[in-house]
Order: structure tokens, then sequence, then C-alpha cells
């Protein structure tokens, strides 16, 4: 009895034993797992700790169908850097974790402990630090890595186990009982001998049913169980060394001695070595050495325990210098022990040719832009002065012309001529329009060159305005005895908007070459609307039996100062500017010119323009049916500093009959208004613009402001101005003009303006 108590006792003790031993066997390879498992993370960290690196890191781990939880957490803020559970990424501790979990991880990092490990049931936690460079800051933070390992399949494996040694101490206990009754060679000795035999050959008796045959059994599920896990490290060891093989970036390890213990085949590769030649190779004798006295700096500071990176030059296998990013890592152990140090080098050639490529194109940029903006500054500089040239060309120009054309008109419209000296006047004002039509000419194509010529947009009425064009050009024809056929369509009988006195220009330029150029025949004009179309477009056709062109004088036609030949310029004039400037305003007009000819048989021009329909309708007012009515009763003051503009203005006011008085620039005109009969006051004022001392654009600034008294700031003044230049008009109206003549004066313009504003006022 007492020998079965003592072997009971023994075989409790060595099933309880057996357990434990099982028990520690399993928590040592899992925390041995779990820390090759963070040695592995920490190594993959290391070289690139971006979080979508932390994450294919960690979800490559995760693979493991025993690891269900794999967190990467910062040691500053605690925070979720990385998580094979994407939800949780940026969560605090607390809501990623259930609060025992998260208890267990703050008092880890709180304590900021190297690792810390615990077993919660069928649960391993284990979490470990690990210094990596956060990618933000440039510099090393502490995280940790917390892994959840389940142990379901181990202690299931325990609890096999359990009950395989249960079984067997109740079968020890009944081979006892049995040995009292059996001799102890046959029933004990036996079993024992056929045992060894079975473990060396590790069989499955599964047909065995003894309790030997449970004991083999569990042994073998515990091998089993073993080598299961075994192939477990050897996966996980292949994750690790495709990864560090296989990422972009040169890794080696070496000792605290500097010799090397591990180096990937990125870095053999680039060295253009084989794993025998490096075996045993301290790192002077495995760098070339052009770049040894630079690294040896950096390798001592990592062997103190310091991380460091920075970039230099690395020479590779072909001899050739590459921009690299080196860095160096210590590895320290739990006493902060420096085993060793990684070097982490990364090529970033590319990078840097790329950077120095754009350096380089932002300095061509930059003279670029520089000689860009002298060029533009040149321009603008050019254009102003053309500008300014050509305002002053006009004005110098139009001033003595208008004394011209001014006084010549006035002469000839004298009833006292002889008929020769009438011939003679006649010959001269001919001649002073073909000047100013000449000089118009040149001011359309500069403002047309410059972009300055602006069309006017107002509703006029198409057929009566083709009418009145045609009107004037048809004396010309019967003065030559040439038939002037006129085809209006009916479409034509409408209001349009747009620019008539830009029309007109171009119409007369056609019909006048045309006649000019026909000594005997026809000229045909034909104009029809097509209104099918949005806007409606204007087609005209001229077409004449004249001298006619070549093919090569049509390629050059609506060239500017081009004409067909030099004897073309001799025998009939012009500047050559006509046709250039025709062409150009049927194009601002939304439309365009062509033109066919044969040298004898006459030329066909034919243009067409975009001249929308209007519903709006042009006010023909009482005061425009006025024109050259007597307005004797009003008292006009000219504000005029050209003796020759005076004599000629005050001649063609005095023919309306009407009395003026002269001022010699804006600052007398502000004195005569100041000390003006109240009983008799100036109803209307012509204003110079470019005066001495006070111009005419201040001056009536200054009427306007009630300078003059309150009486006077409402009186209609009319601009009378020399300039042509885009901009002039409406400078006029800007200062508070009423009305703008430009020079030289035509009897017609002034008749028109004047009795419009003075028939305003006699309505009044």
């Amino acid at each position: 009895m007492i020998n079965i108590v003592v072997v009971m006792v023994i075989l409790s003790a060595i099933t309880v034993a057996f357990i434990n031993e099982a028990k520690r066997r399993v928590n040592s390879q899992t925390e041995a797992f779990l820390k090759h498992q963070y040695q592995a993370t920490a190594l993959a960290l290391q070289g690139n700790s971006l979080t979508s690196q932390a994450m294919r890191v960690l979800s490559s781990i995760a693979t493991n169908e025993h690891i269900l939880r794999a967190t990467l957490i910062g040691g500053q803020d605690k925070r979720i850097i990385a998580d094979n559970q994407h939800q949780y990424q940026r969560a605090s501790i607390d809501d990623a974790f259930k609060p025992n979990t998260a208890s267990f991880i703050t008092q880890a990092i709180n304590q900021s402990n190297s690792h810390a490990k615990k077993i919660d049931g069928e649960h391993f936690f284990y979490i470990a630090k690990m210094m990596l460079i956060d990618p933000e800051i440039k510099r090393q933070r502490p995280y940790f890595m917390f892994i959840k390992y389940d142990l379901s399949t181990e202690q299931q494996t325990v609890f096999y186990e359990l009950s395989g040694y249960l079984i067997i101490v109740l079968c020890g206990f009944f081979i006892i009982f049995f040995v009292t009754y059996l001799t102890q060679k046959r029933y004990f000795f036996s079993p024992l001998t056929q045992l060894s035999n079975d473990i060396s050959k590790r069989l499955q008796l599964k047909d065995r049913t003894d309790e030997f045959g449970v004991f083999i059994q569990a042994y073998n599920h515990g091998l089993n169980t073993q080598h299961a896990q075994e192939q477990e490290l050897a996966e996980s060891r292949r994750y690790i060394d495709t990864i560090t093989h296989e990422i972009p970036i040169l890794l080696a390890y070496f000792n605290n001695t500097r010799c090397l213990e591990f180096i990937n085949k990125r870095f053999l590769s680039w060295i253009a070595k084989s794993t025998e030649d490096v075996t045993d190779l301290t790192i002077d004798q495995l760098l070339h050495h052009h770049v040894r006295t630079d690294l040896e700096p950096f390798y001592l500071r990592a062997l103190s325990g310091s991380q460091c990176f920075f970039d230099c030059e690395f020479i590779d296998k072909d001899l050739e210098f590459k921009y690299v990013k080196c860095t160096f890592i210590p590895d320290q152990d739990s006493d902060n022990t420096v085993k060793g140090f990684f070097i982490c080098i990364e090529d970033i050639t590319e990078i840097q040719q790329s950077n120095d490529r754009i350096t380089n194109y932002l300095h061509e940029l930059e003279n670029t832009n520089t000689e860009l903006e002298e060029a533009r500054f040149a321009a603008e500089s050019s254009e102003k002065a053309k500008s300014e040239f050509l305002a002053c060309m006009s004005h110098e120009i139009r001033t003595p012309m208008n004394g011209i054309l001014g006084l010549l008109g006035i002469v000839q419209r004298q009833a006292t001529l002889s008929p020769e000296h009438f011939d003679n006047i006649s010959l001269a004002l001919k001649s002073a329009d073909s000047l100013m039509n000449i000089i118009n000419s040149i001011l359309d194509f500069s403002k047309i060159e410059s972009g300055k010529l602006e069309l006017e947009h107002t509703p006029f009425h198409l057929k009566k305005e083709l009418n009145s064009i045609l009107a004037l050009l048809s004396p010309q024809a019967n003065e030559k005895q040439l038939s002037f056929e006129q085809t209006i369509d009916p479409s034509c009988d409408c209001f349009v908007k747009g620019d008539p006195t830009r029309l007109r220009q171009v119409i007369i330029n056609l019909l006048s070459n045309a006649v000019k150029f026909t000594h005997k025949g026809s000229v045909v004009f034909q104009a029809q609307l097509n209104q099918e179309v949005e806007p409606a477009y204007l087609h005209c056709r001229i077409t004449d039996s004249g001298i006619g062109m070549t093919q090569h004088q049509l390629s050059k036609l609506f060239q500017p100062f081009s004409q067909a030949d030099s004897s073309t310029t001799r025998q009939y004039g012009g500047t050559g500017l006509g046709l250039s400037i025709v062409k150009r305003l049927c194009e601002l007009m939304g439309g365009g010119i062509t033109a066919i000819s044969e040298p004898e048989q006459g030329s066909c021009f034919e243009f067409q323009i975009a001249l929308p329909l209007s519903e709006e309708q042009p006010q023909h007012t009482q005061e425009e049916q006025t024109y050259r009515q007597n307005h004797s009763e009003h008292k006009i003051l000219l504000v005029e500093d050209n003796k020759v503009n005076q004599i000629v203005a005050t001649k063609m006011l005095s023919e309306l009959s009407l009395e003026v008085d002269i001022a010699q620039n804006g600052l007398e005109a502000l004195d005569i208004l100041k000390q003006c009969d109240v009983h008799h006051p100036y109803t209307l004022i012509l204003m110079d613009c470019q005066m001495p001392e006070l111009d005419g654009y201040q001056t009536t600034e200054l009427i306007r402001a009630g300078d003059v008294g309150a009486y006077y700031s409402a009186i209609p003044i009319i601009a009378m101005t020399a300039n042509a230049m885009k901009g002039d008009k409406e400078a006029c109206l800007a200062c508070g003009m009423n009305d703008y003549i430009s020079k030289p004066l035509q009897l017609d313009d002034i008749y028109q303006v004047l009795s419009l504003w003075l028939s305003k006022l006699t309505k009044k």
C-alpha cells in the first residue's frame, strides 16, 4: 500500500512538473517569437519610419493567425501610429483597447520599460520599446510596439497533455495494482522496453489503448506542436529576410568590434561582392577608402549609443560617385549596452540630380523673367513714346490744317469770287482734303496697329446709311461718265447695331478705288444682309471694269504702304494704306475681305462684317432738324489760344449769326465768365483742350465745380481738339464736357453740333 502511495505521489509530482514545464516552454517560445517579431519590425522601420511603411510591416506580421493585434504607439502623444486594424489609426490608447489592456500599455509606456509582458487567460500581451526617427521632425523619438498573441492553441495543447498525463497516472495506478498480481518482469519491464522503441521510432500508435500508447500519443503530439511552432518561426524569418533583402536600401549590421554580421543583397550588389567575399570583414575593409574617412566619425558615434544620419557621396561598383543618405543606428540591449550598429544607405542620386536640374531651371527662369520684364518695359516705353508722338503730331498737323481748310472754306463761300479764283480755291481745298485724308489714314493705321482703335456700337438704319454713302460717290462716277449700278437687297431695310462711320470708311475707300482705276465701263455695288445667322452679316460686292491686277499684285494688295507697282503710285497717287486699313477694319468688325482680278478685265472686292439686328432705333429729335437754323440770340465764348484757329472759328460762327467772345486761355475764360453781364450771359462754350497756363480739361472742371458761379456750372461745353488718338473723346467727356469736335473744323460739323445744343437751350 505504501508503494502505491509513493508511486502515486511520484507520478503526480512528475505530472505537475511536466505541466509547469509545458506552460513555461509555451510562454518562453511565445515570448521569444514575439521578441523576434519586435526585432524584425524595429529593423524594417529604422530606415523608413513613415506611417505607410509601418502599416505594411505590421500587416505582414499580422498574417500569422495567432497574432490578433499588432500596434505601433507613439511614446509621447500615446496615439496609435499604425495598427493592423486600420480603423484605430491615430486613435488614443483608451479608444483603441479595452480598459485592462489600455492600463497595461499605459503603465508600460509611463515606466518607459524596454519590454513588458502579461498573460490574461488565453492571450499573451507583449510590449517593447524601440527608438525610431520621426519622419516629421527628423529626430529620434521613442515608440512602443504592442502585440496580442492567441495562446488558445498552446493552452489546448497543455490541456491535452494534462489529460494524457492524468490518464497515465490512472494507468500507473492500475499497473501498480496489477503488479501485485502479475510478475514484475512480464508486466513492467517488457512494456517499458516497447515504450522506448516506440518513442525512438516516433510511431503513431493509434491502435494501442493502454496507458503507454496514450503516453506515446501525447508525447508525439507535443513534438508535432513544437515542429509547427518551428515552422511558424521559419516563416516569420522568411518574411524578415524578404523585407531586409528587397527593401530599396543598403542594409548591414556590424558588431561592437566593427565586424560584419549581416548584409543584404542590395548592399552586395552595390559593392559587387558575394557573401563569401565579405565574411568577417570589418567596416573599414568593406567600404571604399574615399568614403571610409568621412564615415568613421559617424559609426564611432553609433558605437557610443548615438543615432546619426547625413548625406554624402558614395562610390559604387563602377567607381562612380552616388549621392546617398546614410543612417547609423546603435543596437542596444535592455542594459543600454551597445552590441553593434546598423548602417542604412539610400541612393538619392536621381533626387539630387533632379534638384540640381530644378535649381538650374529656376536660375534660367529667373534670368528669362528678368529679360522678359526688361523687354516688356522697353516695349511699353516704346509704345508710350509712339502714342505720345502720334498725339503730338496729330495736334501739330491738325492745328495748321484747321486754319488752311477753315479759311479756304470761308473764302470759297464768298459770293464776290471770280470764276477763276473760285476754281483755284476749290483746287486748294481738294489738295487740303487729300492731305487730311493721308493724315487720317496714317493715324488710323497707327491706332489699328497699336490696338487702340475702338469701334462704336450704335443703332442705325442700314439701307439709309448705304444710300447716303452711295450718294457721295455718284458725282465722282458721273464726272468720269461711268455707269454706277447700285443694288441694295430688301433685307438691308432694317435697323442694325455697329459703327456706321467705319462702315462708311470701308465702302468709300473701295468705291473710290473702283472709280479711280476705271476709265470706262461701269462700277457695280451690291449689298445683302444675311439675317439667318446670329449675328447678322452684311455682304457687299464692288465690281469694276477697270485696269485690273496681276496675281503678284494681288498677293501684296492688303499689305500696308503697298500698291500694285510704282507706276500706279505715280499715276493715281495714294499712300498704299487704304486697303490695309479696310482689311483691318473688316476683321475688327468680325468679318473679312477678299479680292479677285484680271489685268484689263477689272476687279471684284467682296467683304462681310457682323451687324447684329437692333430693336433700338436712333432718336431723331426736333433739335437735329434745326440744322443751319438762325440762333442770333445766343452768345458764345470761344476759348482758343491759336490766332489762326480763332479767326477760322469766329468767321464760321459769324455765318451762324452768333455773337462770339474770345478767351486766350483757361484763366482768361474764368475771368470773363465771372465778369459777364448777368442780363446777357453766355449760352455755350467752345473749349480748346491744349492751352498754356490752364488747359481745357482743368478749366472745365473748375466751371463744373461752380468756380465761376452756379449759373455756369451746367452750361454746354463743346471740346475742340486736334488730337485724334484713343481716349481723347473719353477724356473730354470725363472732365465734364458735353460734346466733341475734331480739328480741322468743318462748317457742317459746327452747324450740326451747335444746332443740337442751342436748340436744346431754346426748347428749355
